[in-house]
């Protein structure tokens, strides 16, 4: 297919979205995992981010999977609770009967926590993301100088 049917080809032809520096990955790590955090369309999210910010698109794309379809409930809870106590606002009880009419009723009390919750978490979550990838290549780097004595 020629890049007239496909509007997006060209953006995606983009050396620096399938580099894989150290700077491009640790970013691109710190990216998908904050992301991962967040109540958003994450795949749409991270690729607009990716784009713009012309980082590794697969591993951004490899990292917003910590929240997958199983996890991606406890995450959110934890988000909610985060928020919650940074806001100094109770939780509410659970009702006997978990519904989504009930959750679309708290949804007034239940965002704001949520967002905020899902902000705080996703920055600690990238933050670290990109300060592990950082020090693990640093530490690679500095581990194959030290054992190849042609590299010093």
């Amino acid at each position: 297919m020629d890049s007239a049917r496909l509007p997006f080809a060209r953006l995606l032809r983009e050396p620096g979205l399938w580099y894989f520096g150290r700077r491009s990955v640790a970013r691109a790590t710190g990216l998908g995992l904050f992301v991962a955090f967040l109540p958003v369309p994450q795949l749409l999210t991270v690729t607009a981010l990716v784009i713009l910010m012309r980082i590794n698109l697969p591993v951004a794309l490899a990292m917003i999977m910590v929240t997958n379809p199983l996890t991606m409930a406890p995450a959110f809870y934890l988000n909610y609770r985060v928020g919650a106590w940074l806001l100094d606002r109770p939780l509410p009880s659970p009702p006997a009967d978990f519904s989504l009419d009930w959750l679309l009723e708290q949804f007034g009390s239940i965002w704001q926590p949520l967002w905020l919750g899902s902000v705080v978490v996703g920055a600690i979550a990238g933050l670290a993301g990109l300060l592990a990838v950082h020090s693990i290549w640093q530490a690679r780097i500095q581990y194959r100088r030290r054992h190849r004595p042609h590299l010093r």
